[in-house]
């Protein structure tokens, strides 16, 4: 193989690069969608809570994230099933994605139900919202896209304040998060989308 030729191919395959990432952050763009679902029904979730904290209603936390869980989960698969029968193509950086946060979600899930069986509740909140940080920060990263990767910082900080304090407020730094950590960068998403 000569010279010419190998530059060719690095150049060849460097423009490949460049065109896989373009193409994964595309999809993470139309999924602002999701960070933007997420966002809105935690923040919503949190706020009930400590509203039924303050009101001293503690029956209605319960019920209330059952459903905010189970209008995501549908929505969200909804939204992947369609998406999925629309476009065959996958890139390996999204199945990194999928991968990074089907396991994120799994061991969230197992320890937020250690938590609840344990009646750990101080621990959930700060859990949560480190685990959506190395999900944001990480995607940020990969992608290169700063709004994500300062959105994972800002959950990663809201869980270290969350230790320190008592549940209700933890649910106000909690709606914080979300607002800095997923509305924000999904609503930065959404309009880099539109825009093209």
């Amino acid at each position: 193989m000569s010279q010419e030729e190998t530059k060719f191919s690095e150049h060849d395959a460097i423009v490949l690069i460049e065109q896989t990432i373009k193409s994964a952050k595309s999809k993470v763009s139309e999924n602002g969608f999701i960070f933007l679902l997420w966002g809105w029904l935690v923040l919503i979730g949190y706020t009930l809570t400590y509203t039924f904290i303050v009101i001293e209603k503690p029956a209605g936390i319960g019920y209330s994230w059952i459903g905010i869980g189970a209008a995501g989960f549908i929505a969200s698969f909804i939204y992947y099933f369609r998406k999925g029968k629309s476009n065959k193509s996958n890139t390996q950086l999204g199945k990194y994605f999928t991968y990074l946060w089907s396991g994120i979600g799994l061991g969230a899930s197992i320890l937020y139900t250690y938590f609840i069986l344990a009646q750990e509740w101080t621990l959930i909140t700060p859990f949560m919202l480190s685990m959506a940080g190395i999900g944001t920060f990480v995607s940020g990263r990969m992608l290169k896209v700063s709004g994500l990767t300062l959105g994972g910082i800002s959950f990663l900080i809201g869980s270290g304040f969350a230790l320190y304090f008592q549940s209700e407020w933890q649910f106000l730094i909690g709606a914080i998060c979300m607002v800095s950590g997923y509305l924000i960068p999904g609503y930065m998403l959404r309009y880099r989308h539109k825009k093209g």
